[in-house]
């Protein structure tokens, strides 16, 4: 008896579930990264170069994990009918360059690559998903590094290139490059040029399918240029807008020029750093996971003169705001028994006496609840795993509730 068609059906209908299925993979993996990563700061000086070794280990593990769960889950939304939104801005270009330098250094490590990144002046203003397109150049960057150990790459946004896109990305490598017969695979989801037992390269083979999922949500195209031995190139064509161009046809080419580099150079390493430690405050956090209860009491201590309450649920949580005033910041779990977070926060804002508190939002939930998130009230939102630098960063900024804190 043949399931698939049954099995596929029991997904399309029920993305809650999906959605379910990733938070409780994140919750514990959160505990993890979160409390690696606090160990390897090694702030007491109590641990061995071996030691501090393996916790990076353990750390970076967890992080390629969370990745790969993320990859899974968003195969899922881009197969459930609707299941992802777009959150159409102006594309903020030079967060999006800082993004993809920071993220190059820091998958870079090992090899001898340098990297030239290139802005063409004449760059127009478009509105797309900064976030999507940001996710699409991070894949493509990704596969850039997995296939060369040595050389180049060069990461370039051109203005008026193409009659329909008035905006063009381009990565380029000198890697490996791909052999024309397998042009047609490597957008598929799980497949991977090599996928014998003798493969050289990890990965669930994800990176690329979402890459094209998301350029066709943003109504663009993705195009392909490669020769083996000597590289290959990803150009990445952009519309005025997403609700401008609906085109989305994936166009294979061998051999086009590369653009001409404006600026060059290699990515200086970002230090990990601490918030300053400020006057002492009352945090009181809401999760009833105990493993993320205590990861995240420990990220919370650590920036010193913080004192941090805890509630199971958003019942015992309102109980707490009454009995302890000097609770200066709320930070929330989404997914709890009882009282959810949207409750909570919906409770916190209706209540004359609270509503001036900050709320940082936790969840494991897909990226199409950010709005439900922030419009229910939170100034905020930390994904899950949850990242130390954002996390440190959001408990110095989030002052009351007009904070911006993103």
């Amino acid at each position: 008896m043949n399931t698939n068609t049954s099995d596929q059906t029991v997904f399309e209908h029920h993305s809650g579930y999906i959605d379910n299925i990733g938070h409780e993979l994140k919750t514990p993996l959160n505990a993890i990264n979160a409390l690696s990563g606090l160990l390897v700061l090694n702030e007491q000086q109590n641990l061995t170069s071996d030691q501090i070794d393996q916790l990076q280990i353990i750390h970076r593990s967890g992080e390629m994990l969370a990745s790969l769960i993320d990859e899974v889950l968003t195969l899922f939304q881009l197969r459930d009918a609707g299941g992802l939104s777009l959150d159409v801005d102006e594309l903020s270009l030079h967060s999006l360059a800082h993004a993809l330098q920071t993220h190059f250094d820091e998958h870079v490590q090992g090899k001898d690559i340098t990297f030239s990144f290139v802005v063409d002046p004449l760059l127009p203003v478009i509105d797309t998903d900064n976030q999507k397109l940001l996710k699409i150049l991070r894949n493509l960057l990704d596969n850039a590094i997995r296939f060369t150990h040595s050389g180049t790459i060069n990461v370039a946004f051109i203005a008026g290139e193409y009659p329909d896109f008035p905006v063009s990305c381009h990565i380029a490598d000198t890697g490996c490059g791909i052999p024309v017969e397998k042009f047609p695979l490597i957008f598929s989801a799980f497949r991977q040029l090599n996928e014998t037992a003798t493969r050289q390269h990890e990965g669930l083979g994800l990176g690329l399918t979402i890459a094209k999922s998301y350029t066709q949500l943003l109504g663009g195209e993705i195009t392909l240029s490669s020769e083996v031995g000597k590289g290959t190139e990803f150009i990445v064509k952009l519309p005025e807008s997403p609700f401008v161009s609906k085109k989305s046809v994936i166009d294979h080419k061998v051999n086009q020029e590369e653009p001409t580099p404006l600026v060059t150079g290699m990515i200086e390493a970002t230090a990990h750093h601490l918030p300053e430690a400020g006057s002492e405050r009352a945090i009181l956090l809401v999760d009833d996971d105990y493993r993320n209860q205590y990861a995240m009491k420990a990220m919370i201590e650590e920036t010193k003169g913080n004192k941090v309450l805890i509630a199971q649920d958003g019942v015992q949580a309102m109980q707490l705001l009454k009995e302890h005033p000097e609770i200066q910041l709320v930070i929330t779990d989404i997914a709890m028994p009882e009282m959810d977070g949207y409750d909570l926060i919906n409770k916190i804002r209706e209540n004359r006496v609270l509503a001036y508190l900050p709320i940082i939002a936790v969840t494991a939930m897909p990226e199409s609840d950010e709005d439900k998130i922030l419009s229910s009230g939170a100034n905020a939102y930390l994904r899950k795993p949850i990242t130390m630098d954002k996390f440190f960063h959001l408990l110095k900024h989030c002052k009351d509730a007009n904070s911006i804190c993103s």
